[in-house]
């Protein structure tokens, strides 16, 4: 009550409220985050199978995890909360996917290539860009070449792995002076179907990637920068084997224009940042390769934002502060033609189609500001930010009309954050406590999506623009302990305590309504549950045997019931992981196991089911050689699943297999 009542307070005081970010200081360490690649000039780190995916980049960050409905674009899961409750950006760019059932998470309009850095926030705190993250934010780091760097630099990576017969080739160049530089690249990847544990072919696990960047920046010798970059991405033949829908394009443009000013004469001001930047998302699901299919589909989906940013940063006396404005505007539309079963006959009459808007084109804009204060070990961060929705086809209003007569045409809300956080450092480690409070709106889905199949439950899903905003509480606690400069402990919780909870109906049996798809068993409306509760645990040892020997190791737990103390879905169960790495001169290699605990609290009423333990085993070495003329090569190959285990994560959808023995090699040369 006390969080809502300052919010409340903070509201009347101002049009919107302020939110997080943090100059650089101690608190950066709150970030996790993974390395892609490094910057121009420097070799990039030895460490992975080479030429990795961005999702084997993402399963690497310590509260992150991936729910995979196939081989391509798994979706990121952060303490256990998936795309509603997690704000993903690319360079602060907000991007929102196109399709409606989650085959396109916005990292899978990227490739590793494209990236330098993955940053994680864990929960509601320290990310400006963030909208709607009471779960946490993932912010995708563009690489970029620099200033003053090398001259001139090439890589060229090819890597094969035999398992789906996944073929990967990359390469990029990277120009550098005092005042300007380039870099570009393209990559392209081809997979067949792969396989579970036993040789068990995974059907309709396939796909083809394609993707081509630009980045570029002009300097000035007073601080002035101006930057620009752009990525295409194109998906082709993806399979999706755990959905009754493949994809048979998912395209998307990317484009940004930055301005950088570094230098003032003021120490009050520090940095400042302003971006504009536009992207075109579109998908589109095809059935056509699909046996026995009883009514064909055809899905196609859009979704264009235009936004901007404008971040300042500076210092005063003990205050390190940053102040963030900025607005973004989303179009979605997704649509649905059925066609009768003559199609593809002499009978066919284009006539007997049916068709619906299952996204109303629905136009969203936001804009908000947020700032952030840190004076010796504390950080305050504020948000708020206004919202409004317009349904522009007519055609979509009055079809959710039928069920909601009173549904105008527009919506207005508000949302916001507030966090404080301490941390102390002391010679030999550090603990870090917080407490926040947060809202976020209901998505384009839970609030207009119509009829749509969820495969996991077997159910149509019938937005409600009526939902209440949902809100969460947030407690966390982490430390660290390095008992000796070779041994670092770490330990890391939270808690988040939900009100207006928003989720599908429990039951499905919304009074009067028939489902559109055919076998389904009812309708579910999205409605807002009183309550919530999810606790994410995780403990990490790390020790630095010698100086080529080291030993990490990770365990994580989490617990989620809403408010009939029924399981939440996708909760992850106790997992373990343990890599022993070796690296010395050109040689490096690494032994890891990795591991899950049986599932048994699995949300039953909402499709889940209960998932068996599982344990793998990988290996994998590498070799630098380094020739005349500062060209460097790198060999690398390995194996994945060595036991060829059959198994099934927690996040499987729809318990898909997983993988089997994967034999992988890879070379990589710079120049």
């Amino acid at each position: 009550m006390f969080a809502n009542l300052l919010f409340s307070l903070l509201l009347v005081e101002s049009d919107s409220i302020a939110v997080e970010g943090g100059a650089v200081s101690i608190f950066d360490k709150t970030f996790d985050e993974v390395v892609v690649n490094a910057a121009a000039g420097q070799q990039k780190q030895t460490t992975g199978k080479g030429v990795e995916s961005l999702d084997e980049h993402l399963a690497r960050l310590r509260q992150a995890d991936l729910v995979k409905r196939g081989a391509y674009a798994s979706e990121v899961s952060v303490n256990s909360m998936q795309t509603e409750r997690v704000s993903t950006t690319i360079d602060g760019m907000k991007i929102f996917c196109a399709c409606t059932d989650r085959m396109d998470p916005v990292t899978s309009y990227v490739e590793t290539s494209n990236l330098s850095r993955i940053f994680l926030n864990s929960g509601l705190g320290n990310d400006p860009q963030a909208t709607g993250n009471l779960g946490g934010s993932v912010d995708l780091k563009l690489r970029k070449a620099g200033f003053d760097a090398a001259p001139f630099e090439m890589n060229v990576q090819t890597g094969f792995e035999t398992n789906g017969c996944l073929q990967s080739y990359l390469a990029d160049v990277a120009l550098s002076s005092e005042t300007r530089y380039l870099n570009t690249g393209i990559s392209f990847r081809d997979a067949r179907n792969y396989q579970a544990g036993g040789n068990r072919e995974i059907d309709f696990s396939q796909y083809q990637k394609f993707n081509v960047f630009a980045n570029g920046g002009r300097q000035w010798g007073d601080g002035r920068i101006v930057e620009f970059s752009a990525i295409y991405d194109l998906a082709t033949d993806v399979g999706y084997p755990s959905l009754t829908m493949d994809v048979k394009k998912a395209e998307g443009l990317i484009t940004a224009l930055a301005y950088r000013q570094e230098h003032f004469r003021s120490p009050l001001l520090t940095r400042w940042e302003s971006k504009v930047y536009y992207n075109n998302i579109r998908h589109e699901m095809d059935d056509t390769h699909r046996p026995d299919v009883v009514m064909h589909m055809d899905m196609p989906g859009l979704s264009r934002t235009s936004g901007l940013y404008s971040l300042l940063a500076g210092s005063w006396k003990q205050h390190l502060w940053q102040l963030n404005l900025d607005g973004y505007l989303n179009r979605s539309r997704a649509e649905m033609t059925m066609y009768p079963s003559t199609y593809g006959t002499a009978a066919y009459n284009p006539a007997d189609r049916m068709f619906m808007l299952t996204w109303p084109d629905v136009q969203t804009g936001n804009t908000g500001l947020s700032v952030s204060d840190q004076w010796g070990n504390f950080r305050l961060t504020l948000k708020g930010s206004l919202q409004w929705s317009h349904i522009s086809d007519p055609e979509g209003l009055a079809t959710l009309q039928i069920y909601y007569p009173t549904q105008s045409d527009r919506q207005f809300r508000r949302e916001g954050r507030v966090t404080l956080h301490y941390r102390k450092d002391w010679q030999k480690g550090s603990v870090s406590v917080g407490a926040g409070w947060g809202s976020r709106t209901p998505t384009v889905t839970e609030a207009y999506g119509y009829f749509l199949y969820n495969t996991l439950d077997g159910y149509d899903y019938l937005g409600n623009p009526e939902l209440k905003n949902e809100k969460a509480v947030q407690f966390d606690l982490s430390g660290s302990w390095s008992p000796a400069p070779d041994w670092e402990f770490s330990a890391d919780g939270n808690l988040f305590l939900f009100d207006d909870y928003i989720q599908g109906g429990l039951t499905g049996d919304v009074s009067g309504y028939s489902p559109m798809t055919i076998g389904a068993l009812g309708v579910k409306q999205y409605r807002n549950l009183p309550s919530a509760t999810i606790a994410n645990l995780s403990f990490d040892a790390d020790w630095q045997l010698s100086s080529a020997w080291r030993w990490q190791n990770r365990i994580g737990w989490s617990w989620g019931k809403d408010n009939r103390n029924r399981s939440l879905p996708l909760i992850a169960p106790l997992q373990f992981r343990s890599t022993l790495a070796y690296e010395w001169g050109s040689w490096e290699g690494s032994a890891s196991v990795i591991g899950a605990a049986r599932k048994e609290d699995a949300a039953r009423h909402l499709g889940e089911h209960s998932t068996p333990g599982y344990v793998l085993y990988n290996l994998q070495a590498g070799y630098l050689v380094r020739l005349a003329g500062k060209v460097n090569v790198t060999l690398k190959a390995g194996v994945e699943n060595v036991l060829d285990k059959y198994y099934t994560t927690y996040a499987s959808w729809n318990g898909i297999g997983q993988k089997g023995r994967n034999f992988f090699a890879s070379l990589q040369a710079s120049f």
